[in-house]
């Protein structure tokens, strides 16, 4: 009943606040709606920032702090000016009139984005690591202050998404803040927030939404519906998956659609329409002239696992080796193409799945290894030794999977499907069960954080197998994976 009183009073006291915004000096009402561009909280620095440009108030932002925080209406809580309730916020911005309001966001957006590596260049790239934070000298000659570029990039991207597309009538204009958005969606998915991705790539799309798929925006549409399907996938968002990546399919071509024909035989595969992904695939893979046999008998399964072989034996590890990361971008789309088909195969223990897999090892010595390579290497290991009784065979085709993956530092999105198949398809056979059921859960981990969803339920039901395998209760493996399936939707 406390609690309930105290709120009632706060918000009492924050209406009589806002009854009393009229009559604040002018200074003050320019220096809370500035504020008020930014939510409920800005940080200290960046109004210190703010400082230098047209639009702070005379003599800065401090001394009307001071006086607005002795009146309730903000407080500092560390490095941050806050409103004291949103009530407040909400007043103050709402009383903006909508073009001025628009304008004060554009022109806070531009130059926080003038700060930034924004404008650097009209190539759509990654932002360099080299960027992740940039140097601002403090105007007032205080300290040295940093502010994280990554944060800025958003920040400044967020200013004129807020001005909306609709307030800028240059087309160029359009085309620069499409970038700024593919640009800040991108470090956001780099950095697991794919809720954030999501809004950029389509907040990207919004400011193109009259010029999608013309002959000078058609490389920026292309990455901004890769992007938000992407990050839709990554939230399962699958009838967002499915809008994107059709959306790309139906407007350009076949090479330039691989990213999106993955994603979306991969959306299919988590609705569970195993057999529409696997048939899917399959006809794109013969649409890039890969010669998959027309039928899954056991002979030719047979004849192609042995063809293969002969193939493959005109290498020696030294010359696979050699040849990585060898292949271009088209190789290495098709080769993640391929592993959302396998995995969509492997979920109804498909005879596509061996005929797939030898094909493209040899697409794979024929165009370059790369480390997405490892994931038909291992699956071919495994029928070497499930259908050829062959654990010699085996162990080598395990060989040049596991040293293709090791020529690769660390764990990145390109190599953890592949680490994935091989602890379904070759540690099963060679390593003991604690070991692969400690890798599962490594990469299970390492999948959430870069997006694959689909590929952290199959690797955790894989590892709940494996337990029960090992001996595990199959009533606390039940217990204990509802909990864990809980927590994954909570994140």
């Amino acid at each position: 009943q406390d609690k309930i009183c105290t709120l009632k009073t706060a918000d009492n006291v924050a209406s009589l606040i806002v009854s009393n915004l009229t009559s604040l000096p002018i200074g003050e009402v320019q220096c809370l709606r500035i504020i008020s561009c930014f939510g409920m909280q800005v940080d200290i620095d960046l109004l210190e920032l703010l400082e230098v440009f047209k639009l702070a108030p005379q003599g800065g932002f401090e001394p009307y702090r001071r006086n607005l925080c002795g009146q309730g209406i903000i407080e500092v809580v560390s490095t941050l000016v806050v409103f004291t309730h949103d009530l407040i916020q909400e007043q103050v911005y709402e009383s903006i009139p909508l073009k001025e309001r628009q304008q004060l966001h554009c022109e806070i957006g531009i130059f926080l984005g003038s700060k930034t590596s924004l404008d650097a260049s009209s190539e759509h790239k990654p932002i360099d690591a080299a960027m992740d934070q940039i140097y601002l000298s403090d105007v007032s000659d205080k300290e040295e202050t940093y502010i994280y570029a990554s944060s800025l990039v958003a920040i400044a991207t967020s200013q004129i998404n807020n001005a909306g597309p609709e307030f800028f009538s240059d087309r160029a204009q359009h085309f620069r803040f499409a970038s700024w958005n593919f640009r800040a969606g991108k470090h956001a998915a780099d950095h697991s927030s794919f809720r954030a991705a999501l809004h950029y790539y389509k907040n990207g799309i919004a400011f193109l939404s009259h010029d999608l798929w013309l002959e000078d925006t058609y490389e920026l549409c292309l990455k901004l519906y890769e992007g938000a399907a992407f990050s839709s996938s990554a939230l399962g968002e699958n009838s967002l998956v499915s809008m994107y990546a059709n959306d790309i399919i139906n407007n350009v071509n076949l090479e330039d659609s691989l990213v999106a024909q993955s994603l979306l035989i991969g959306s299919l595969s988590v609705l569970g329409k195993y057999k529409e992904s696997v048939a899917r695939g399959i006809t794109v893979l013969r649409q890039l002239k890969f010669d998959i046999p027309a039928t899954q008998t056991p002979t030719v399964v047979m004849q192609t696992l042995e063809r293969t072989e002969r193939e493959a034996s005109m290498y020696n590890f030294s010359q696979i080796a050699n040849n990585q990361n060898r292949g271009d971008t088209k190789t290495r789309k098709i080769l993640k193409l391929v592993e959302s088909i396998a995995a969509a195969c492997y979920q109804i223990a498909s005879p596509w799945l061996p005929l797939v897999a030898c094909e493209t090892v040899r697409y794979s010595l024929q165009n370059g290894i790369h480390a997405e390579s490892a994931s038909t290497f291992g699956i071919v290991a495994f029928f070497q030794v499930f259908l050829k009784q062959s654990f010699e065979l085996g162990r080598q085709w395990g060989t040049f999977a596991t040293n293709i993956l090791e020529n690769v530092e660390g764990p990145t999105p390109a190599t953890i499907r592949p680490r994935f198949f091989l602890c379904l398809y070759v540690n099963f056979w060679y390593v003991p069960l604690q070991t692969s059921i400690n890798h599962m859960l490594e990469i299970e981990y390492m999948s959430l954080k870069f997006g694959d969803t689909s590929l952290a339920y199959m690797t955790k039901s894989m590892r709940f197998k494996f337990l029960f395998f090992r001996g595990e209760r199959l009533s606390i493996l039940s217990q204990t994976s509802d909990m864990n399936l809980q927590t994954m939707a909570s994140t």
